[in-house]
């Protein structure tokens, strides 16, 4: 029988079959190393990988603009575009207008001030489940399309490509 020992773990191959082993000489991982780096710990305590490509390597969006009928947070440099990034820590009108959408297309309660904090994020989180997407609590492409906008005629909330 052939194998494979990855990450402590003993994968045996034999004729189209696989079994493994812990081999309890090995380290056991932390969460890093399960999760990857891009994953994050809910407040449950329940680890969650990141849905969005990597924000950083996105650029972050420090600007407001009018993007298929809802204001959205946008990166106004060269090239312009509504595909940035946002997290934790993060502070422009463009957080202060996501805080803004939460407000008003998912009841969050946030206080306006564009600071990307704890709140900012919780309820991000919450928004993206409700959206049903990974509640990664990062702002980026995939969390833009499924979440709601809020719109520039006023009134309801928008989606946008």
């Amino acid at each position: 029988m052939s194998g494979v020992k990855i990450a402590g773990v003993f994968v045996a191959l034999s004729a189209g079959m696989s079994a493994c082993a812990i081999d309890p000489a090995e380290t056991p991982l932390d969460e890093t190393q399960v999760t990857g780096s891009n994953a994050s710990t809910t407040n449950d305590g329940i680890a969650e990988a990141s849905s969005d490509i990597d924000i950083a390597a996105l650029p972050t969006c420090d600007w407001v603009e009018s993007f298929h009928g809802a204001r959205v947070p946008y990166y106004n440099g060269t090239p312009s575009t509504a595909d940035c990034g946002m997290a934790r820590g993060y502070n422009s009108s463009a957080v202060q207008q996501l805080q803004r959408s939460l407000n008003l297309c998912y009841n969050a309660h946030l206080i306006e001030n564009g600071n990307f904090d704890s709140a900012t994020e919780t309820a991000l989180r919450r928004a993206q489940r409700h959206a049903g997407t990974t509640p990664d609590g990062q702002y980026g492409r995939e969390t833009r399309q499924v979440l709601l906008h809020e719109s520039t005629s006023g009134g309801r909330c928008l989606h946008v490509p």
